[in-house]
């Protein structure tokens, strides 16, 4: 079934159960990793001859052990071990006359209707362990199923209370549930009795908020934007739903932009020669910004109306990198075409300078998996993110710190930079030059701020293996680095980057012959010396 929407003078039309993933973002919240002594309470279960005693003597408040024995047919050894746990139970204890009688404990337990269940005895047991508070919301939260990563954005902390013997007093069935699981804690009977100690041993720890990001059916608007946490099991998802931990993330991805783009979405198209997005331009002759037109082009595509007419190339709608998406696949899959027994060209991209680009646990992920598959064999290659950086005494130094915090562990160790040239702050581009190579260029480009998420960017332009484009989009990589490329931020070159930079296009496929030829040649007089 279809529905017919208006935004505006134009007509959407899209399926009420349409969704597409658009974006893929993940957020940290400022975490403190809290060092807990408590004594925890818990029912214990007893045994039968144990539990009846207790029973028995609750009915009927005083018996004398003889009596007992008598009841229950014990020898007199057998009397003396059954008297003694009675007595270690706390609930029953000696008389004036020696009999065995009721004390408060066992009288308020049958006052209060709690035997029909049988006797329950509380055993204290002191733990010694750790709970994570996020500092943004105050709550205790669990744990994401991926490691924490560094360099991903993070939210202002706006949480300043001590007082964490009261906070896990407050939040114990939920401390409870952030435990390992078969953690002796997380039976359902167990109480807190006392707060021992709670200290902070470490600050600064990230509580990862991943969140896939789908434009979905809106009767309204025609299209809205909705979130998903990602990266945590489905009930800790619960848990972080109900701590606000996700609205904190999208406040943060509501915020006004303080960044100006030095390119706009105009620009973007003039450069990649991307005649169909150009058509989704919407322009604000006011401020002069421009804006995607989401809906449109998202209805258009829909329809099939944003075909770039030639089968070597695919408009890309969000980053590269995002999990289990078609966009991740495309690049992957062209990876493992490629033969294993001849080499390759490095693979160099420009990275965006902008905060949210490779703002997500997949990028990481991305990077590692496809420089896996091009170590294998004689391909000798792999993926290198570079960025223009300025060096120590420069002008935007502590930006180029920034930088190498954000992506230095991030990055497979691939992470080079260039002193003199152009990173762009909202375009990024790949490309694996030469024969059978492949590119993508794609512009981070804003939206309707009504769509929800006004800070947010996304990400939007081609992939190809058109040799004609792909030779395109090198030579606009080659024309924005113009020093050598260095490993990031200290003066070592790379020598294989630069050769192939420096290489003029028609040379390329060469390039890797003779390096084949050198190769052979150094094997064979290594050879010759034995």
């Amino acid at each position: 079934m279809r529905e017919t929407l208006s935004i505006k003078s134009k007509r959407i039309e899209v399926p009420a159960d349409y969704e597409r993933l658009v974006q893929t973002i993940t957020l940290c919240a400022p975490t403190q990793k809290i060092e807990l002594d408590i004594d925890v309470t818990n029912k214990a279960s007893l045994p039968a001859i144990l539990e009846s005693a207790l029973l028995l003597i609750s009915q009927i408040e005083t018996v004398s052990s003889t009596e007992l024995a008598s009841f229950f047919g014990l020898n007199e050894h057998e009397r003396d071990v059954l008297v003694s746990e009675i007595i270690e139970s706390d609930l029953v204890k000696y008389n004036d006359e020696g009999d065995l009688a009721s004390t408060a404990k066992l009288v308020a337990q049958r006052r209060d209707g709690a035997m029909d269940d049988g006797i329950s005895i509380e055993e204290v047991k002191n733990f010694r362990t750790y709970a994570y508070i996020d500092l943004c919301t105050g709550h205790i939260q669990p744990p994401s199923k991926e490691g924490p990563q560094n360099g991903l954005p993070l939210m202002e902390r706006s949480y300043n209370n001590k007082d964490y013997s009261q906070l896990l007093a407050n939040q114990f069935d939920r401390f409870k549930t952030c435990l390992p699981e078969r953690h002796e804690l997380k039976k359902p009977k167990s109480r807190l009795y006392r707060v021992n100690s709670a200290a902070v041993v470490h600050s600064g720890l990230p509580q990862q908020v991943s969140l896939n990001i789908y434009a979905a059916h809106d009767p309204l608007n025609g299209i809205r934007l909705d979130t998903r946490l990602l990266d945590y099991k489905d009930e800790h998802c619960a848990l972080v739903q109900k701590s606000g931990l996700i609205g904190k993330a999208i406040d943060w991805l509501n915020e006004e932009r303080s960044e100006h783009p030095n390119s706009t979405l105009s620009d973007y198209c003039e450069l990649a020669n991307d005649r169909v997005i150009e058509r989704y331009i919407k322009q604000n002759f006011t401020t002069g910004h421009q804006r995607l037109d989401l809906p449109k082009l998202l209805h258009d595509r829909l329809n099939r109306k944003t075909s770039y007419n030639n089968n070597a190339m695919r408009m890309i709608i969000g980053p590269i990198y995002a999990p289990t998406s078609t966009n991740r696949d495309m690049v992957l899959q062209w990876a493992q075409r490629q033969r294993r027994n001849k080499r390759m060209h490095q693979g160099i991209w420009l990275g965006a300078d902008n905060e949210l680009f490779g703002a997500s646990l997949g990028f990481q992920s991305f990077i590692k998996e496809i420089n896996q598959e091009l170590e294998k064999g004689d391909r000798n290659s792999s993926l290198n993110l570079i960025f223009q950086a300025d060096g120590r005494g420069g002008p935007n130094y502590h930006a180029t710190i920034q930088k190498n915090n954000t992506f230095g562990a991030r990055a497979d160790g691939k992470l080079m930079s260039f002193l003199y040239g152009q990173t762009d702050t909202n375009l990024e581009m790949m490309v694996f030059p030469g024969e059978n190579g492949c590119g993508f260029i794609q512009y981070h480009a804003q939206i309707d701020p009504k769509l929800g998420l006004g800070r947010l960017t996304l990400p939007i332009g081609y992939f190809t293996t058109d040799p004609v484009q792909v030779n395109s989009l090198w030579e606009i990589l080659r024309s924005r680095i113009k020093s050598k490329v260095t490993k990031f931020n200290n003066d070592i070159e790379v020598t294989n980057i630069n050769e192939q930079l420096e290489c003029e296009p028609n040379m390329l496929n060469n390039m890797l012959v003779d390096q084949s030829e050198q190769l052979l040649q150094a094997l064979a007089d290594k050879f010759n010396q034995k």
